[in-house]
């Protein structure tokens, strides 16, 4: 005679039906109630695999540059061996924003070879080079920044191009600003510097102009070095220190609206021949036209 044969499983589905768990066992084995719910939950968790592995091929992928991946928010950099924060690379449109430096061997945030960036609300202080060098950068706003004791507050070189800088604070140091001859067509608006022991800004490139800058007990306010050119200063104030505004010989096209000083020892100090100034106020200082210190 035939002998019985066990059978394992079910009978196939009916079309559109989905089993929602393990099929029935039938042996001649029991089945701990532990292996039960272990096969039960791997059949669960198989329809959720099933359905993403399927939407794989739905997936959308775009093209993103260099400058969409990066960007510098809230950091927290002291005490480094160089620089405490340095961008370079690749220039894409990116912000540098809510850095804080102290301490570092270096500048506090140095920019190199960048362009169309956004750079704000910075505050630096401590540095052993200085605050913020920008170099080689260009076609670029800076705002709110906020320097302390740093050597150089900003310092623009190596044919930076097209910058603006607006609502700069500085306070102590050696130079608020200093623009570096290579530096073209420079926009100053809205900026206070305090307390320099060299000069608020010195510049020394060409085509900077200034809209509203007041300096504050500084050695020197506003200093235009040998090579400078095409320099507009408007709405400027210079309170307390030794001297105002100084140009050198070898400078031209200097052109000073609504200039401000008070109680600085001497105002206007000048050897930029074709000096245009136009408007102001000069209390309790003097001019002095030909070699500084001649009256």
């Amino acid at each position: 005679t035939d002998r019985p044969v066990a059978r394992v499983g079910r009978a196939p589905m009916a079309p559109g039906r989905e089993r929602s768990g393990p099929p029935e066992r039938r042996s001649l084995a029991p089945r701990s109630a532990t292996i039960t719910v272990m096969i039960r939950a791997a059949f669960a968790a198989a329809k959720f695999l099933k359905r993403d592995f399927g939407e794989v091929e739905h997936l959308q992928v775009s093209e993103k540059g260099p400058g969409d991946f990066v960007s510098h928010a809230d950091i927290k950099a002291e005490r480094n061996g160089d620089n405490g924060v340095l961008v370079s690379g690749d220039p894409g449109v990116r912000p540098i924003t809510g850095i804080s430096t102290t301490g570092n061997k270096s500048y506090g945030v140095s920019i190199s070879g960048q362009k169309n960036m956004e750079i704000h609300d910075l505050t630096l202080s401590g540095d052993q080079a200085g605050g913020l060098e920008l170099n080689r950068t260009t076609d670029s706003k800076v705002r709110g920044v906020t320097t302390t004791d740093e050597p150089n507050g900003v310092f623009l070189h190596v044919n930076s191009l097209n910058m603006q800088l607006d609502g700069m604070t500085i306070t102590g140091g050696r130079s608020g600003i200093v623009v570096e001859k290579t530096t073209k067509n420079l926009l100053v608006t809205g900026s206070t510097i305090d307390s320099t022991r060299v000069a608020g800004i010195a510049i020394g490139g060409k085509g900077t102009q200034i809209d509203g800058l007041t300096v504050k007990n500084s050695r020197t306010g506003v200093r235009v070095e040998r090579g400078a050119g095409d320099v507009n200063a408007n709405n400027v104030t210079l309170i307390g220190g030794d001297d105002g505004l100084v140009t050198s010989g070898g400078t031209t096209g200097i052109v000073v609206k609504n200039l401000t000083t008070d109680g600085v020892d001497n105002a206007l100090r000048n050897l930029s021949s074709g000096m245009q100034i136009t408007g102001g106020t000069i209390r309790g200082g003097s001019t002095t036209s030909g070699t500084p210190g001649a009256g």
